[in-house]
């Protein structure tokens, strides 16, 4: 339970970070629908795939 604890709080840290806010379980389900439909790609955690998804999620 402490690991989830502590994943939860390094992934909210880097939302805000990157100026973004957390989503609902209903949210996530729309934007992979929206992602799958609309954005087929691979997300690999570079710097340009961050701020892609950021104008993506912007959108959303």
């Amino acid at each position: 339970m402490l690991k989830i604890k502590e994943d939860k709080r390094k992934l909210l840290e880097i939302l805000y970070n990157l100026k973004l806010k957390p989503i609902n379980k209903i949210e996530f389900n729309e934007l992979c629908d929206r992602l799958s439909k609309h954005s087929d790609w691979s997300f690999d955690g570079s710097k340009k795939h961050f701020k892609k998804l950021a104008g993506m999620l912007s959108a959303y």
